[in-house]
C-alpha cells in the first residue's frame, strides 16, 4: 500500500470546478439555477466539423500530424488569407495552432470596456492617477497608481498585477467576478452609453442587436441568439411602460448614471450590459 505524505491531504480542489458541480447538483434536484461559475461553449461543433471529423478518422487519419498542420490545410489557410486580404502567403509559412482560451487580464476587462463603448481616452503620458479615480476618470488602466497598499479594488478582484510580488499575477476564475463585473460602475455606465449611440444607428430591433453583438463581441448575432434578444427586449420594454418608477433627473440620464427614461432604451441599456458579461467578451481565444 503507498503511504501518501501528510501535506497531500491538504490539496483542495480547483474552486471554479466545485462551483460547477454544486450548480449541475442543484440542477439535477430541479432546482432553476443561474451559473455564474465555469463558462461553458454557448454553441455546438459545427455539423460539418463533425462530419469532417468523422470521415478522417474512417479513412484512417490516427496517427501523429505534422507540429505545423497537414498541409492541405495549410493550402487552404493560405488561399483564405489571400482571397480575404490579397495577399499571397507561402503554406509553409502557415502555422496552425491553437491556442487555449483564456479570460483577459484585469486591466484589459477595464480598458475593453471603456473602448467598445468609445469612451477610453487614449492619450499617452502624465502622472499617474489616484486609483480611486478607476470608476469616473476614463483613462487607460495602467495610468492609475497601484501599490501594495493602494490598488483600484476593480483591477484587484480580477487579479491584476500584484506589487507586492514583483507584478506577478495570479490568475484565478470565481463567482464573485461575475457578480463584480454585472454591478460594476464601470459597465453600467457604459453600456448605457453604448446602447444610446448604437440606438441612434440602428433604430430597428433585429439591426440594434446584431450591431451590439458586432460592437461588444466581435463576431455576429446567431438566428436563434436574435430571437432570444428580441424576446428580451420586448419583455423588457413592456415592463418598464408598466412600471411606476419615479423618473431619475436630466442631469444624472446625461451623464449615464441611471438608466434612460425612454423604455425601448432602457431595455437595450439592459442587453448591452448583459453582453459586457458574457463569456465571449471577457475571453481572448
Amino acid at each position: 500500500m503507498i503511504t501518501m505524505a501528510e501535506h497531500m491531504s491538504r490539496l483542495g480542489t480547483e474552486s471554479a470546478f466545485e462551483v460547477l458541480a454544486r450548480a449541475a447538483k442543484l440542477e439535477a434536484e430541479g432546482r432553476e439555477i443561474i451559473n455564474l461559475g465555469i463558462g461553458q461553449p454557448d454553441f455546438k461543433t459545427p455539423g460539418h466539423v463533425v462530419e469532417a471529423a468523422v470521415k478522417a478518422l474512417r479513412d484512417g487519419h490516427h496517427g501523429y500530424t505534422p507540429a505545423n498542420g497537414i498541409l492541405p490545410l495549410r493550402e487552404a489557410v493560405a488561399a483564405d488569407f489571400e482571397n480575404r486580404n490579397g495577399v499571397v502567403v507561402d503554406p509553409d509559412n502557415v502555422l496552425v495552432w491553437r491556442m487555449p482560451p483564456r479570460r483577459m487580464d484585469a486591466e484589459t476587462v477595464r480598458d475593453s470596456i471603456l473602448s467598445v463603448s468609445g469612451g477610453l481616452d487614449a492619450t499617452l503620458g502624465g502622472p499617474d492617477l489616484p486609483s480611486t479615480d478607476g470608476l469616473s476618470v476614463p483613462r487607460r488602466s495602467l495610468y492609475f497608481h497601484q501599490s501594495p497598499e493602494d490598488q483600484m479594488a476593480f483591477l484587484k478582484l480580477f487579479d491584476g498585477a500584484d506589487p507586492a510580488e514583483c507584478y506577478q499575477r495570479h490568475v484565478s476564475i470565481v463567482p464573485h467576478q461575475a457578480l463584480a463585473l454585472f454591478n460594476s460602475e464601470v459597465s453600467l455606465v457604459h453600456s448605457r452609453r453604448l446602447a444610446r449611440r448604437l440606438t441612434k444607428e440602428s433604430a430597428e430591433t433585429p439591426a440594434f442587436v446584431r450591431a451590439a453583438f458586432r460592437q461588444v463581441l466581435s463576431r455576429d448575432v446567431s438566428s436563434e441568439e436574435l430571437v432570444i434578444c428580441t424576446g428580451f427586449l420586448e419583455k423588457r420594454e413592456a415592463a418598464y411602460r408598466q412600471a411606476k418608477t419615479p423618473r431619475p433627473s436630466a442631469d444624472l440620464v446625461k451623464a449615464a448614471a441611471a438608466p434612460s427614461v425612454d423604455p425601448r432604451v432602457h431595455a437595450r441599456e439592459n442587453l448591452v450590459h448583459s453582453l459586457f458579461n458574457h463569456h465571449d467578451f471577457v475571453t481572448i481565444k
